[in-house]
Order: C-alpha cells, then structure tokens, then sequence
C-alpha cells in the first residue's frame, strides 16, 4: 500500500495512538467533551469526544430516512509525564 510505505518510520512517530501500558485513570469532562487517559507508563492522553453521522439506507419513503450518529473520540494530544512505573 503507497499510503503505508509513506508513513515516517522514525522512532519519534506513533502508529497508534492507544496506550502501550495499562490504563490506569480517566476521567471526562461533561461540558467541553474532552476525556483524559493516564497509564503506568506516565504518559497522559487528551481526546475530544465527537460523532460521525453515518446516513441511513436509501428507504422509498423518504419520511422514514434517519441518520445515524455514532459518538467517536479523536485523539488530540499526548503528554509523557515521567518514564516508566
């Protein structure tokens, strides 16, 4: 795939934005959406809490058409707050 032998392979770059170590606290802010990860690794990731709308099947009565919305978190930043347990 062209898009994959594009991607930095450098150890600066992620490919997934998941925590490597146990996640250990979170916590969500119901007003600003944004919802804060914490593993044993000392690293601390933000997120922001968002949907994607997924557009129903097409349907003969156009009446009964609905939209889907499906919440999603995207990832916005990571912090590493010490190395190691």
């Amino acid at each position: 795939n062209v898009v994959l032998e594009e991607m930095p392979k450098s150890s600066h770059y992620q490919i997934s934005f998941m925590h490597k170590g146990i996640v250990t606290h979170v916590i969500s802010s119901g007003k600003h959406g944004y919802v804060i990860t914490a593993c044993t690794e000392g690293v601390v990731k933000f997120w922001k809490r968002t949907s994607t709308v997924i557009e129903a099947k097409e349907n003969p009565d156009p009446s009964k058409k609905e939209d889907t919305f499906t919440p999603c978190l995207e990832f916005v930043k990571s912090f590493t707050a010490h190395i190691g347990p």
